[in-house]
């Protein structure tokens, strides 16, 4: 496996340290597109991530194969049972490194079986190249193993199977790949419905969160990490599992309730299935650095749960940690199982320790990942409500780019109170000025009920330009000042 191919690879480390901020989830990452009838599963794609593109078109229902172009070539669609029509895109270099890898059929992100020439189907085609579901290019299959699209609408009974002559269903879903650039615009449109993509590194998007900030002993860490490059399947829930001792990277390595994959009715030996993340370089052991040559351990560590067995697994031999996708598409991913048990747990551990998570990119494409508890003992405050995702948004609650003088905005974030834990509480939000001082203080209480989330906000309306500086606290209410949870800060420009 070539260089090129770990340019899309992630390394997740847990690393105990001594100092780290916790990494907001932002909100500048892929999303989906569409118009009336179009359809795209994100405006930004990169790395192996496969469109799902949708024509949604009541008019052309039960007609022939409509006309819609990916970047001037014209795309291939497929009509499924719901009448829509569907067809998947992604990038013929980034195919070609990552399916060459994956040399086990049913495994990873096998991207199925490539076809310059492809006989399975009617006409011809735009794309660089086809990659099928099939074992073969031509009219007659079996059964192949692509993992890359996992629930593809099955498509419609006619005539001609998907009404475009696809000759046999074993050969869908199949992938229409071609050949992108970096940060290039490309339109797919379908009459007067136009989407513009762009494909792309994704540099700076990639985020890292804990859900609380400090934690007793024997306690789950729930994890969110935020990265559309391992939302590689548009149409269903991916996982990854990290061996955060190797350093290595594997998809699908477990089946989504602690399963080990299998291709063909058979179980794999880990050890045969391609890994995609041998040349990562940096962090990738599990340090416990509690103190100046402390000699204790096991401050946090990794352990089983319902998304992962690692006893199925001994000839891989690290400490696994898998994340799963929360949603199809979302690009969200967390470390928690459907039972609420995370697979990262702190120890027994006398005393008061600091600890970090870290998630980083062998590439560069951002800086190291970094987020921080602390595990200690019952003199510890530990924190009664989170704080998650604070960001600003314009008067109606929507995303806000430039800020003007006289443009009222929210200073909104979601603060959720723990489990089994009602709690009062005051929302603040502070404002100041380059000079640190403060020219604006509002409030609201309420009481959160325990496990509920809410997401309040405090208008202000700047009057000059300048740097300001928004910070949130949560106490136990305005006349009692007791800290709910670490203040929370955004720095951000009037013009």
């Amino acid at each position: 496996m070539g260089s090129q191919a770990m340019a899309q690879a992630l390394l997740l480390a847990v690393v105990i340290t001594a100092s780290g901020l916790a990494t907001f989830l932002p909100d500048t990452h892929g999303e989906p597109a569409e118009t009336e009838s179009l359809y795209v599963s994100s405006d930004v794609f990169g790395g192996p991530m496969v469109l799902e593109i949708i024509l949604r078109d009541d008019l052309v229902s039960d007609v022939t194969e409509p006309k819609v172009t990916f970047d001037g070539s014209v795309l291939r669609m497929t009509q499924g049972t719901d009448g829509h029509w569907y067809a998947y895109v992604a990038d013929t270099n980034m195919a070609r490194i990552i399916d060459d890898a994956t040399k086990i059929a049913g495994t990873g992100m096998d991207f199925g079986v490539e076809c310059n020439d492809p006989g399975f189907l009617k006409g011809s085609f735009d794309s660089t190249a086809v990659f099928t579901s099939g074992r073969t290019c031509d009219s007659s299959t079996d059964p192949g193993f692509m993992q890359m699209i996992r629930a593809a609408k099955t498509p419609a009974d006619g005539a001609t199977l998907g009404n475009n002559g696809l000759l046999d269903a074993d050969h869908w879903p199949f992938i229409q790949t071609f050949e992108m650039s970096a940060d290039y615009p490309m339109s797919i449109i379908r009459g007067v419905s136009d989407i513009t993509i762009r494909f792309t590194t994704f540099d700076d998007r990639a985020a890292l969160e804990l859900d609380r900030e400090s934690y007793p002993r024997n306690s789950d860490v729930h994890m969110t990490v935020r990265d559309m490059l391992l939302n590689v399947d548009p149409t269903s829930e991916d996982l990854w599992t990290f061996d955060v001792d190797g350093g290595e990277i594997y998809r699908r390595l477990f089946d989504g309730a602690g399963n080990l994959v299998d291709a063909g009715g058979k179980n794999l030996d880990p050890g045969q299935i391609y890994h995609y993340g041998g040349l990562l370089s940096g962090s990738n052991e599990i340090y416990n650095t509690i103190s100046a040559d402390s000699p204790y351990k096991n401050v946090i560590s990794a352990v089983d749960n319902s998304l992962q067995d690692s006893t199925q697994v001994p000839t891989i031999g690290g400490s696994l940690v898998t994340i799963r996708e929360t949603a199809q598409n979302s690009g969200v991913f967390t470390n928690t199982d459907r039972f609420n048990a995370a697979n990262l747990h702190t120890g027994d551990i006398n005393g008061t320790h600091k600890f970090t998570i870290s998630y980083q990119d062998s590439q560069d494409r951002y800086v190291r990942l970094v987020a921080s508890g602390v595990l200690g003992d019952d003199s510890v405050p530990f924190q009664k409500v989170k704080i998650s995702n604070p960001r600003l948004a314009d008067a109606s609650g929507g995303k806000i780019g430039v800020i003007s003088v006289g443009q009222q905005i929210l200073v909104t974030s979601i603060i959720s109170a723990y489990a089994g834990l009602d709690q009062n509480f005051a929302y603040i939000v502070r404002i100041q000025d380059g000079d640190d001082s403060t020219i604006h203080l509002g409030w609201l209480a309420g009481r959160l009920a325990g496990g509920q989330s809410f997401e309040p906000a405090q208008s202000w309306t700047p009057l000059e330009p300048g740097t300001y500086t928004a910070t949130v606290f949560l106490w136990e209410s305005i006349d009692n000042p007791a800290a709910l949870s670490t203040p929370k800060s955004i720095v951000f420009t009037v013009s």
